[in-house]
């Protein structure tokens, strides 16, 4: 009833993949160490290209894709810095790294409520870090800040009483107001 030669073709069929995967896993990892040194050395750029040829041999490993992220965020490239953050943290929820990446690219974007929430998240996966509650308070006192500063421009547009229209006689006895011409321009 069983079929020798198709479980003998099954086992060798799965060494070859695992073997295969094992090669790419190697690659991806060498491509990815390699960009790493780049961008150490300031060569964004040639990292990011190392980082995305690594993707294409393993394009799951949330590590390469905050790598991604990191290279974008120094190249000020503020929407793909937050695209490669987001598939990182999609991929692995409690990457303390991609959140405070996502957190600098969501800031630079000016979307500080956001920046803010990601920062209390990152909080709550490290609470110990001391370089993210900075980075949270930094963040709320910010948002405190701008908050003041509506409030007083409200204010102050409220307060501010609207000018009356100005009556002005002139010189022949007629009114001048601001909608109407002055008087030495009227036909006569």
């Amino acid at each position: 009833k069983n079929n020798p030669d198709f479980c003998t073709e099954f086992k060798a069929d799965a060494e070859k993949r695992a073997k295969s995967q094992e090669k790419q896993t190697e690659t991806a990892v060498a491509l990815r160490l390699k960009g790493n040194r780049y961008f150490k050395a300031k060569r964004y750029q040639e990292a990011l290209g190392l980082y995305m040829d690594s993707l294409k041999e393993r394009p799951y490993c949330y590590v390469t894709l905050t790598n991604c992220c990191q290279a974008h965020l120094k190249r000020t490239e503020w929407a793909d810095a937050l695209e490669f953050a987001d598939r990182a943290i999609y991929l692995e929820p409690s990457t303390v790294k991609a959140r405070t990446r996502r957190v600098v690219a969501l800031h630079a974007l000016d979307r500080l409520r956001e920046a803010i929430e990601e920062a209390q998240k990152a909080h709550e996966l490290s609470p110990e870090d001391t370089e993210i509650d900075a980075q949270l308070k930094a963040l709320e006192v910010e948002s405190a800040d701008r908050d003041f500063e509506a409030t007083v421009r409200k204010n102050s547009r409220l307060a501010t009483p609207k000018p009356k229209p100005t009556v002005a006689a002139t010189a022949t006895g007629g009114i001048n107001t601001p909608s109407s011409p002055p008087a030495s321009s009227i036909p006569t």
